[in-house]
């Protein structure tokens, strides 16, 4: 059977038409190509899905204006949905107010406590109109990120009502299965053949993620999991419905070719959903699985469950195969790990979601402002959170719109999950396609606890029809007690509900007509919103290339385009800031730097206005406003490194301002959390300290409680000083809790080698080496350090082992090679001098 065969059987099966109305075909086709581009994660992909929904949701709107009467289908359930939405959509809209500084006393106090923490700059006057998304009158720190989730979630709100108002909800799902098999599969064959052609770090090929973390058409293998979870769960409950409804016997269904097509876009689906290495997405889509299963469980269908499994597997196993996967060496054997994830960086983002919680608990902090958070207050290991890769959010779908919109907010999105928990709950004893729905809801509800997946416009979008069509489907109660009596799954009418003529319209004409305008001008609002986006983001695009061409002029011309298409957003007004850095750096005379230092100084004032908890301006205005005393530059400073205490580029230059101010006493804290965070301005520190500390001080002021720093620094000084710093390495190895540093198998013996070594204690530090190669084997340097130890200590036999060893692991080491002659020539040595010692014996 061809795959138009297949799919027209399962299309016209319970007598289902395959011609949707408008509504229905703008759904379908929207959701059958937003995963393709990325997942329409970016502005430009963004704007072509809310265009479409748009279109979706103006076509719903006229016929809801135009028909005497609307049948709603949703239940309750659906009522929660959408009530969830609204909830948190309507905390976004009340961020955008302006509120008098009583009422913003009460309900925010968090912003005017870091408003008045923070220094000020030109008067209000002085700047242009742009300023008027400033945070200091508003009860968000952040207007711009809050307006874009509330049209994010109006939209959710509105594709909810379409889907509970249309003719034939049991069709609906049924279409969107069947296409929820085709693009799943087909996104799993892309993603298993980019994954074997290409690498984990590109697109298509081509396209570079940052990170090297993508996976297919996703930008990041953890999102990648939310759409295909949801795919999979349609796809088995097509599987179930069909194995239900034909009751065949197993040997019957193992003839059937749609159970053929079936069993072999699951295992495709599945195979892909393991090579993509998401622990979570692993862990939530077979989990998830597992549990609808178990509650729809019967005897009598067991032989054909058990079959459809065991092919299922089998078809996994050779992709698995083929594709030459090990799973030993992927990042799913810390699934047996559990002691791994106590080290996992997701503990740190929750723990930093809270921080901010008490000062801005009703409403929270704003939209996009959970990056700035984590910044503020680090937890845990300096060095993970010194690195210049923010979290966008904190892993936590719950916690993120806690950190963002407050309790308020919390409660709307627990609204939705409690709605989708009980909806899962119920129609997972359903018939099948319910149960398949239920499944994939289950995998992202679960994910979305360590993820934040649905922030990807492609899955949230399929999420939310998926939940609105289980929201929709009612099943009296008498039909499904005698349905869980007699075991027989209920089947769904052919056409509108069989109880639609006992349905009656639950909106009045003018009410029909009060929300259809309220759908037609929020989809309208939505797109020319997200227009205004995609033309900044092709903008930026723009000036990136026009940059890379060096032309200068015409990149900061089309960034200020960007900035004037969206005055409230931050990233790009960061952009504009950063191009505007880059021509300064490169500017061919005077003229030129003043002019990009000015439009620096300019954006700098109202990027802090706009979100005052972002570091990158107040370290701007320090680092290129002239007109500043030498107090006031050191004031901007500390203001950017109290946002941001961990970036190792701040506290240096704090330190270096504080020497000049206030002598080099007052540098000291400053530099060592630079060293702490990294090593990158360790020359430049040891340059400026000099030997102005004596050992003591220079140990105990100035290094952090971190083997690396302290091991790293005593390699490049000499006398009192490296002694010193040896001994304070080897006690802080010796007792590893005194240093929040993680430590990679073998890494902490390593390091004691190394420190034993510079005591002098070579016979230690080769034995402290044998013990870190014994935890990590393929670690060649450890191995060549080694020998070199040996050849020191005449050693010859071993250093020839270890070299040998290195030389099976990298053919071409050239030190390897060059230490395998020195060894020969002492080995030759030391034949020749024995050779001549026993002659000398003789006579």
């Amino acid at each position: 059977m061809t795959t138009g065969a297949m799919i027209s059987t399962l299309s016209t099966e319970r007598g289902l038409t395959l011609w949707p109305s408008v509504t229905t075909c703008a759904l379908l086709f929207t959701l059958a190509l937003a995963p393709w581009w990325m997942g329409c994660a970016d502005a430009i992909g963004e704007f072509y899905l809310t265009a479409a929904v748009g279109m979706a949701i103006l076509s719903s709107g006229a016929t809801l204006a135009t028909e005497p009467s609307a049948i709603w289908r949703g239940d309750k359930t659906a009522i929660w949905l959408i009530c969830g939405f609204l909830v948190m959509g309507a905390i976004a809209v009340l961020h955008l107010f302006l509120v008098t500084s009583s009422l913003q006393a009460v309900v925010a106090p968090g912003v005017t406590n870091w408003i008045q923490k923070l220094p000020t700059a030109s008067p209000l006057e002085a700047l242009p109109k742009t300023v008027d998304w400033q945070a200091s009158s508003r009860i968000g720190l952040n207007a711009g990120g809050s307006m874009q989730f509330a049209v994010r979630l109006m939209l959710a709100a509105c594709v909810t009502m379409i889907v509970c108002t249309h003719h034939n909800t049991a069709r609906l799902l049924r279409m969107l299965a069947i296409l929820s098999a085709v693009v799943g599969t087909a996104v799993a064959v892309f993603g298993l053949a980019q994954h074997i052609g290409s690498h984990d770090g590109l697109l298509y090929w081509r396209i570079p993620v940052e990170g090297g973390l993508g996976f297919g058409p996703f930008i990041n293998r953890n999102h990648y999991p939310f759409f295909l979870n949801l795919s999979l769960g349609l796809t088995v409950g097509l599987l179930l419905d069909r194995l239900e409804r034909s009751r065949m016997s197993w040997h019957a269904a193992a003839s059937d070719p749609v159970l053929a097509w079936l069993v072999a876009a699951i295992g495709l689906m599945s195979a892909s959903l393991i090579v993509c290495v998401s622990r979570g997405g692993l862990l939530s889509g077979f989990l998830s699985i597992a549990i609808v299963c178990m509650l729809r469980f019967r005897v009598h269908a067991a032989s054909r469950g058990i079959l459809a499994a065991v092919l299922i597997a089998l078809v996994v196993v050779t992709l698995l195969i083929w594709v030459g996967f090990d799973l030993q060496a992927s990042r799913l054997n810390m699934l047996a790990q559990a002691d791994r994830y106590q080290s996992d960086g997701r503990w740190y983002l929750w723990q930093a979601a809270f921080r901010s919680v008490p000062e801005f608990l009703w409403f929270g902090s704003g939209g996009e402002t959970y990056r700035h958070w984590e910044t503020i207050y680090p937890v845990g290991d300096v060095q993970w959170n010194g690195s210049d890769a923010i979290s966008l959010r904190a892993d936590n779908e719950f916690l993120d719109v806690l950190n963002e919109y407050g309790l308020f907010g919390l409660a709307g999105i627990l609204l939705v999950s409690g709605a989708v928990t009980f909806q899962i709950w119920r129609s997972s004893r359903e018939d099948g396609l319910a149960a398949g729905a239920s499944m994939g809801l289950l995998a992202v509800l679960l994910h979305s606890t360590v993820d934040f997946g649905l922030r990807v416009p492609s899955t949230g979008l399929l999420a939310v029809v998926v939940a609105a069509l289980l929201c929709s489907r009612r099943t009296p109660k008498a039909s499904r007690r005698s349905l869980q009596r007699s075991g027989v799954t209920r089947q769904q009418p052919s056409s509108a509900s069989s109880s639609e003529s006992s349905q009656r319209p639950i909106f009045r004409r003018s009410a029909n007509l009060i929300i259809a305008i309220a759908m037609i001008v929020l989809s309208i609002t939505a797109i020319r919103v997200r227009r205004r986006y995609f033309d900044a983001e092709q903008a930026r695009l723009s000036a990136r290339q026009q940059l890379s061409d060096f032309a200068y002029p015409d990149a900061i011309v089309s960034m200020q385009r960007a900035v004037a298409a969206t005055p409230e957003d931050v990233f790009m007004r960061t952009e504009l800031i950063r191009i505007a850095e880059y021509v300064s750096d490169r500017a061919r005379n005077d003229e030129e730097r003043r002019s990009a230092i000015a439009m620096i100084l300019q954006h700098s004032e109202i990027l802090r206005r706009l979100c005052p908890i972002t570091w990158r301006p107040y370290a701007w205005i320090a680092q290129y406003d002239d007109s500043l005393d030498p107090a006031s530059r050191l004031a901007w400073a500390r203001a950017a490194k109290r946002l941001h205490p961990t970036q190792p580029d701040l506290s240096f230059l704090v330190g270096r301002l504080e020497a000049e101010q206030n002598g080099l006493r007052s540098a000291l804290p400053h530099w060592r959390d630079s060293l702490a965070s990294s090593l990158k301005h360790t020359d430049q520190i040891l340059t400026l300290v000099g030997d102005n500390l004596p050992a003591r001080d220079f140990v105990d002021d100035l290094m952090p409680n971190d083997p690396v720093v302290t091991l790293t620094v005593a390699e490049r000084v000499e006398g009192d000083t490296r002694r010193q710093l040896l001994e304070r390495t080897q006690a802080l190895l010796v007792e590893p809790k005194r240093t929040n540093r993680r430590f990679e198998p073998g890494e902490l013996y390593e390091l004691r080698s190394r420190t034993l070594s510079g005591l002098g204690r070579d016979d230690e530090a080769i034995a402290m080496i044998r013990r870190a190669i014994n935890e990590d084997p393929t670690k060649a340097d450890w191995r060549l350090l080694m020998a070199q130890w040996c050849v020191e200590q005449d050693r010859l036999d071993e250093a020839v082992r270890e070299i040998r060893i290195v030389l099976r692991m990298q053919p071409d080491n050239r030190s390897a090679k060059t230490l395998q002659l020195e060894v020969a020539a002492l080995k030759a040595d030391v034949s020749r001098s024995s050779a001549r010692d026993g002659r000398e014996s003789a006579d």
